[in-house]
């Protein structure tokens, strides 16, 4: 936690909207509704009424408060916030100090949950540093519906603080001139940042106000860069995160199938059937929830220092390690797959995912209890499923089967640590497949690099859009089926 002194806002708004009006970013996972518990911050001193009663609002036991229920009334208050809201741009990796003069360009990916940006070199043909940040708008909600949802009201703010967050890892990245900014993300992010509003896509039949590739001068968004282009997606749930990384993957190259997967909140997936069969795209999208991304998970945590990453049973002792070695905060994907097949192997969770007690403890002290309950199996249960449930429907209804599949490239963070033999262990993956998986890194990221090292690719980029036939599963008796069925571990 770090401190902070905020002065009374002339608005009437609740803290968590002042907070991001200040460029503080907050989890709040429910949008604002006081029910998921993830914006509370520790008041030192101040006073704060609740929001829609105005009366007094007094913290907890421990000294907390929820953000998105509180209104300050003093004129000054003393808070501690998450130390991860105030040091966003925390995460900066250079590999070379000496750049070009004129010919920089940065690739940027909006994540719903995490920016990540590059610095291109093109004179070198080369990433020579990236920098990633929390994505601002975690304080109108965790997913993609609840931001479609928030834009009705705030649309305005929800781009103004995204792009004032670009700026600074801009800046971050370098002060000299940048030529191009290529951005890609999932169409719902790249709506946002252009300041379009996604509420189509919130409802059925899911209407993009765009797909195609969109530019502007820096001016236009006061970003510092001669030209910016939103890299174009195929449909409103398959952005250009994802055919941005098909370039990166030369995917139409490859002569036996193969798949593309990117595990988050939405599970979105591409089968290219191979040039020996036809060279066809099929793609589609999972509403997985975020549990996969440690949302809505008691001590769920993204792939920062402290998260457990990798659990082992042995010797019938649980063992564990953390990301940068640090103190246990809470616990990353590639952990809760690692967790959930280790109490498997014990027999403390049986296939249909009930936990033999009321709550495990994988590490506990003092302060900090890091834990999983059987609310959190059932939440990774359904994330799992519906993963699972929608790659085989991607295969089955196309006429494929897993046997036929030569690669599965596992795009996204959650590809850094996982265990791909523990993720087919909990029904992620067909055992059969898993020494075919094959983590990338963020694929998004560097599609929109090659979107600017190699101008050839632009083009290919534009054909990948129209070639992907998206699939719809709630059409499809095959997904509802799957989806059933993987339930069990």
């Amino acid at each position: 936690m770090k401190a902070l002194t905020i002065t009374k806002p002339t608005e009437n708004i609740t803290l968590l909207k002042h907070l991001t009006k200040l460029g503080i970013t907050v989890s709040a996972d429910c949008a604002g509704l006081g029910t998921c518990g993830k914006c509370k911050v520790k008041v030192i001193s101040g006073e704060f009424v609740y929001v829609n009663t105005n009366e007094p609002y007094l913290p907890d036991e421990y000294g907390f408060i929820l953000s998105c229920k509180a209104v300050l009334r003093s004129e000054e208050a003393v808070i501690e916030v998450p130390f991860d809201a105030c040091s966003d741009n925390a995460f900066v990796k250079s590999t070379d100090k000496s750049l070009s003069v004129d010919n920089l360009s940065v690739a940027l990916d909006i994540g719903t949950t995490t920016l990540c940006a590059a610095l291109i070199d093109s004179d070198k043909k080369a990433v020579v540093k990236t920098v990633s940040a929390l994505n601002p708008q975690k304080n109108f909600g965790a997913d993609v519906m609840s931001r479609i949802t928030a834009s009705k009201e705030n649309l305005s703010d929800l781009q103004s603080v995204l792009l004032s967050k670009i700026r600074n890892m801009i800046s971050d990245l370098t002060t000299g001139p940048i030529k191009m900014l290529a951005v890609t993300g999932n169409t719902t992010m790249l709506h946002l940042f252009c300041g379009v509003s996604p509420l189509k896509m919130g409802t059925y039949p899911f209407t993009p106000e765009f797909l195609e590739l969109k530019h502007f001068s820096g001016s236009e968004l006061n970003l510092n860069a001669e030209k910016i282009y939103v890299l174009p997606s195929a449909s409103a749930f398959i952005g250009s995160d994802v055919t941005s990384a098909l370039i990166y993957l030369d995917i139409l190259e490859q002569k036996e199938p193969c798949v593309l997967l990117d595990i988050g909140t939405n599970g979105e997936m591409v089968l290219f059937t191979g040039t020996d069969n036809g060279s066809k795209l099929f793609a589609t999208s999972s509403a997985a929830g975020p549990a996969l991304e440690g949302v809505g998970v008691s001590c769920g945590s993204g792939g920062v220092t402290g998260a457990i990453n990798e659990v082992e049973l042995k010797n019938g002792s649980f063992k564990f390690s953390t990301i940068n070695n640090a103190a246990p905060t809470g616990i990353c994907t590639s952990g809760l797959i690692d967790l959930i097949a280790a109490l498997l192997q014990n027999g403390m969770l049986d296939e249909t995912g009930y936990l033999e007690c009321e709550q495990f403890d994988i590490y506990a002290n003092n302060n900090t209890t890091v834990y999983v309950n059987q609310d959190d199996i059932r939440s990774i249960q359904l994330a799992k499923s519906a993963i699972r449930a929608a790659l085989d429907t991607l295969l089955f209804d196309n006429g494929f089967d897993y046997a036929k599949i030569e690669k599965i490239y596992l795009s996204g963070g959650i590809g850094y640590y996982l265990n791909p033999q523990n993720a087919a262990k909990i029904g992620l993956f067909p055992q059969s497949v898993a020494d075919k998986i094959k983590p990338m890194g963020n694929t998004s990221l560097l599609g929109a690099a090659e979107y600017i090292l190699a101008p050839e690719k632009r083009e290919i980029l534009s054909e990948i859009c129209n070639k992907i036939t998206t699939i719809e599963l709630n059409k499809s008796e095959t997904f509802n089926n799957a989806f059933i069925e993987h339930m069990y571990f």
